[in-house]
């Protein structure tokens, strides 16, 4: 039989989505192109997408359960079977061990330290592969192997699984994904990519890791509301977010462009010590924060004056797949695994 098929789920702490992705050789209207070291250059069809509560509160049985009800839903809605399935692949917030497969911290504790894969296999009733991966780590790689590598590719020749590249999410926190040839770093203990807590100011502003100045601290939507708020002091009976602080910015109102010219700051450092560790090809930004177009005015000309390695021009991408990169991602990542 062959196998063509890829389930993608995206398990949040509010949420969890379940993809049914196709793969083809055939490019059409509504195809996505994937390009793996593995298959070459293929096309995805996304051919159901679903999303229920993760009701977390119910317990781990009960949104495994859950979860194994919500893959046979897609599957019976398509009229496939889980044997025509080459692979089953999920994200989770939290890091995740490369070896063990096992979740070792996070926001959704439930997780934390369960067999999440070989109990959704029992649940499945099947022996298919189920990989798991920080939710941050997948947003990378589905861009780079579907979204803004694939453009990148197309302007430079390079081919999205020879690329370096650093997916930094600027939403309620920050994360971020970095992708060297198609392999995401994980490092040893799984706790690679995990640039929010790197320190842009010593003796900055406290974080909740322990340490004081971390990047999330201060490129986080949250931090740039109360950046804002400190300026304002209580000029307004309402604190903004941070899409009301940018739509402040464009009617020139004097607080808010301070405090978007600091936030580029504080972006530019960040991405230049992280250029100058990874030397990557591009960043791509996805979150909230990511969505206006005035972060990215004149980034890239910054970053490349502050860099050491002068002829080093990395790109500061938007993300093209929105938030549906998190599902994509856990699609398509049994086509990178060396299983």
């Amino acid at each position: 039989m062959k196998k063509e098929y890829l389930l993608g789920l995206d398990v949040g702490g509010t949420k969890i989505e379940c993809a049914l992705i196709k793969m083809t050789n055939g490019k059409s209207e509504e195809s996505l192109s994937v390009s793996t070291s593995k298959f070459g250059n293929q096309f995805a069809i996304i051919l159901d997408r679903q999303r229920i509560p993760t009701n977390r509160q119910a317990g781990y049985p009960s949104v495994m359960q859950n979860i194994s009800t919500l893959c046979k839903d897609i599957l019976q809605k398509t009229n496939l079977n889980i044997d025509q399935v080459m692979g089953i692949g999920m994200g989770v917030p939290g890091a995740i061990h490369p070896t063990k497969q096992i979740m070792l911290n996070g926001n959704t504790g439930i997780f934390i330290n369960q067999n999440i894969a070989f109990d959704l296999q029992q649940l499945l009733k099947t022996e298919i592969p189920i990989h798991l991966e920080n939710d941050a780590n997948l947003f990378a790689l589905s861009e780079v192997l579907c979204g803004a590598g694939q453009n990148f590719a197309n302007h430079t020749g390079k081919k999205p699984y020879h690329q370096t590249a650093i997916g930094i999410i600027l939403g309620t926190g920050v994360g971020g994904g970095i992708v060297i040839n198609e392999n995401i770093l994980r490092g040893t203990n799984g706790g690679g990519g995990e640039i929010g807590h790197t320190v842009l100011y010593y003796d900055g502003h406290p974080c909740y890791c322990g340490q004081n100045g971390c990047a999330e601290q201060y490129l986080s939507g949250p931090s740039l509301e109360a950046q804002f708020a400190t300026r304002i002091y209580n000029d307004i009976s309402k604190r903004p977010n941070s899409r009301e602080i940018f739509e402040l910015y464009s009617k020139k109102e004097p607080q808010a462009m301070a405090s978007i010219i600091q936030y580029k700051k504080h972006l530019v450092r960040f991405l230049t010590n992280l250029t100058n560790i990874f030397d990557p090809d591009y960043f791509v930004l996805g979150g909230g924060v990511s969505t206006q177009h005035i972060i990215y005015e004149n980034l890239s000309e910054e970053l490349t004056s502050k860099i050491f390695i002068k002829n080093s021009h990395p790109q500061v991408l938007k993300n093209v797949l929105g938030d549906s990169s998190g599902v994509i991602g856990a699609a398509i990542l049994p086509l990178i695994s060396k299983d």
